[in-house]
């Protein structure tokens, strides 16, 4: 029985003065006139609340309350259709084969958008598996003390013999213990990965939002993605978000909700690339007759869209570039844009930004206006015109096929990918986010994992990865799009970006000649650490486009356009700059790297900072 403050107080002057005992709990907290717990605290405080303990009717009644609210808190299950958010952990009743805050192979169950329950990586082992994998590892430690001439028939003999010296059969009983615990451990691991395994499901049934759909498109493409609709249907401005390495649309949820807010009449498409997320993950057969950098045809000077989706081969889409072409045939597979876009908005998130710049430069030659913001753009080499291509060979087949099937081990093993705590590390390394907002992150990051075949196309687009690098030509003809007018760029990074570092993005800002924003106090993932704010830097940019275009009525926006086109083509700033001629990038000698070689390299001079600020 529970009792307000003042009652309580009351009684223990009472039995101090007549010297009985008291337990209290020296964290008191807010009672209503009833003596009960008022609000979310009656379960927060389940241990810590005040009461005296006199007599048995006492203990009896906090007993009882205390298993009606664990039956509350802990055997809870969403009833089917009641609103759940996606990702959200309920905790279960704990068994003694999983003992308190330390899981072994399982993690908690999970709710579901639409109330299914779902479980993340291997279950535990029941408690006769676990007694068979020990009395095997016996065995077997048995068959190996008995093989003739053995380091654990030697062993075993000096521990039997009792003559040995001291030091002789201590370090034999390490040996046979450190064996025996040795063999325990990998059978164990054996048994788990073979009878233990997690049970995975089609995509179609794990939709990690109610955002989600799965888009059929020609070629077998079978497309993840969320999708927001605008308010109204009219001046409908696409927006395509592409996610980096490992992550997967759902890394744009809570940018989806300040973008509805800033941008109303936005569609907002965030697809999953292949070999991430849920998207369908085709089979890649690798041979010697493999091309290093076969890129798609008409990728970044389009022809034919659909031809060019048609003929995509199961690598080129495992490439970033295949992974363009799907984006636009998304684009032309909308229904609400039926005569396609006449302007883009474009996000790029790390690799993603690569993925966002060959779409970019695809729709802009195309005649669509498109606005593209690359974030920690994750270009790994200089822009180059040309790719060279070759057949891999038989070496690199053999050796490719290798790494993938040891890429896709490791992946599945217990403890690493399906843990929890692996997520936490890695993504506190990328992130400033901590508490309940990690834990949310960690869960759409794992989402993918209850996927057949996650681990399988994961390991392709690994692998084409390293057969096909089309970020040099991808930057090179951003570059060169960049200055035809119909394209602008905006990069966005934080501050405290351990993975891309500042400077590698002002260095992409000179190639470019593009505006850069830095986000105080946000890491590599500035869209999901602040997504209020990225959403206003991202409308402040298509207001600030807008002005640019049309400001100042019918020969201010005439003449804001030709200052935008001309100044790019001088590469200097956008006010004075169109009188000088175009410099052709190099990053050889007698350059400036730094800036990207658009200034020759003059004894102490600097290059010259041409980027306006944002609200230019």
């Amino acid at each position: 029985m529970l009792h307000s403050n003042e009652e309580v107080t009351k009684e223990v002057e009472a039995r101090t003065k007549l010297e009985l005992p008291v337990v209290l709990h020296a964290n008191i907290v807010p009672c209503d006139a009833a003596g009960r717990v008022m609000g979310d605290q009656r379960k927060q405080h389940l241990g810590n609340r005040q009461m005296h303990v006199g007599s048995i009717p006492h203990i009896v009644a906090w007993l009882q309350e205390l298993v009606q609210l664990g039956d509350e808190v802990h055997r809870e299950k969403p009833k089917p259709g009641s609103p759940a958010r996606a990702g959200h952990v309920r905790t279960r009743p704990l068994s003694p084969a999983a003992p308190c805050g330390r899981p072994r192979f399982g993690e908690s169950d999970l709710v579901s958008h639409d109330g299914r329950q779902l479980r993340f990586g291997y279950r535990p082992l029941q408690r006769w598996e676990r007694c068979a994998t020990l009395m095997a590892s016996f065995a077997l430690l048995g068959l190996l003390a008995r093989a003739r001439q053995s380091p654990w028939q030697r062993a075993a003999r000096v521990l039997s013999s009792g003559r040995s010296h001291w030091l002789v059969w201590s370090l034999s009983a390490l040996w046979i213990v450190g064996s025996a615990w040795a063999t325990h451990a990998v059978l164990k691991l054996c048994a788990v990965m073979c009878f233990a395994r997690p049970k995975l499901l089609p995509p179609e049934s794990i939709l990690p939002s109610a955002s989600s759909s799965i888009r059929h498109l020609p070629g077998k493409v079978a497309v993840h993605l969320l999708r927001r609709p605008p308010d109204s249907t009219e001046d409908v401005m696409p927006v395509l978000c592409f996610h980096g390495f490992g992550a997967n649309a759902t890394s744009y949820e809570d940018l989806l909700d300040a973008l509805m807010a800033q941008l109303p009449s936005a569609l907002l498409l965030c697809p999953d690339q292949v070999g991430f997320g849920l998207t369908r993950r085709p089979s890649l057969e690798i041979h010697r007759q493999l091309r290093r950098n076969d890129l798609p045809a008409h990728l970044l000077r389009p022809k034919d869209q659909a031809s060019a989706l048609d003929s995509l081969t199961p690598l080129q889409m495992y490439t970033l570039s295949g992974n363009a072409v799907i984006a636009n045939a998304l684009l032309n597979s909308e229904p609400l844009l039926p005569s396609g876009p006449s302007s883009l908005l474009v996000i790029g998130h790390s690799m993603g930004a690569i993925t966002a710049a060959a779409v970019a430069v695809s729709q802009a030659r195309q005649g669509t206006v498109v606005n593209l913001i690359l974030e920690s753009p994750a270009f790994l080499t200089n822009p180059t015109k040309h790719l060279k291509s070759s057949t891999i060979g038989a070496v690199t087949a053999l050796s490719l096929r290798f790494q993938r099937a040891f890429l896709r081990l490791v992946l599945q093993l217990p403890g690493l990918t399906y843990n929890r705590r692996f997520w936490e590390r890695g993504l506190s390394v990328a992130s400033q986010l901590d508490g309940e907002a990690l834990k949310r992150q960690v869960l759409r990051y794992r989402w993918p994992s209850l996927s057949v075949r996650w681990a399988y196309g994961l390991s392709n687009f690994v692998t084409a990865r390293l057969i096909t690098m089309e970020d040099a030509l991808v930057l090179h003809e951003l570059i060169e799009a960049s200055m035809e007018g119909n394209l602008r760029v905006l990069i966005v990074t934080g501050d405290q970006d351990k993975v891309v570092p500042v400077g590698r993005s002002k260095f992409l800002q000179k190639l470019l000649q593009c505006d850069l924003e830095l986000i105080e106090g946000c890491g590599h993932i500035a869209h999901e650490e602040d997504p209020e704010r990225f959403a206003e830097l991202v409308a402040r940019f298509l207001k600030a486009q807008a002005m640019e275009t049309d400001g100042g009525g019918l020969f201010g926006g005439a003449l804001g356009r030709a200052g935008h086109r001309l100044g790019r083509l001088g590469r200097c700033d956008r006010t004075g700059g169109f009188f000088m001629k175009p410099r052709p990038y190099s990053l050889e000698a007698g350059s400036d790297e730094r800036s990207g070689g658009f200034w020759p390299l003059r004894s102490g001079a600097a290059a010259p900072s041409c980027a306006p600020p944002l609200g230019w």
